[in-house]
């Protein structure tokens, strides 16, 4: 709560919180949220993805899987991975791994 008004987006945020990762999967965590935040909370879920769909349908892969989608959408135009509509995740994580190799010494 503390952060979210450090933030200054006390108010601006019509549409709520959305929890992710493991934690999110804590047994009233949702309710507790809204009941301290004061405001509509929900359950992140990953959307849009084919392939290993039964392996990342949890919430606890949402922030992963939405920072690798974003990230396809913004790569060099000669590496961008072509995204319509849904996104086929076993390419994705393998041109995801290529590049991080690419960084390592």
């Amino acid at each position: 709560k503390l952060e979210i008004q450090k933030s200054n987006f006390t108010g601006l945020t019509p549409s709520g919180v959305v929890l992710t990762g493991g934690g999110s999967l804590t047994v009233g965590i949702t309710e507790l949220a809204k009941q301290e935040l004061s405001m509509p909370v929900r359950i992140g879920i990953p959307q849009n993805a084919t392939g290993l769909v039964d392996e990342i349908s949890s919430p606890e892969y949402a922030t992963a899987l939405g920072l690798v989608i974003y990230g396809t959408d913004y790569q060099q135009e000669d590496i961008r991975l072509p995204v319509v509509g849904r996104v086929e995740i076993k390419g994705i994580v393998s041109k995801g791994i290529g590049f991080i190799k690419s960084l390592l010494p």
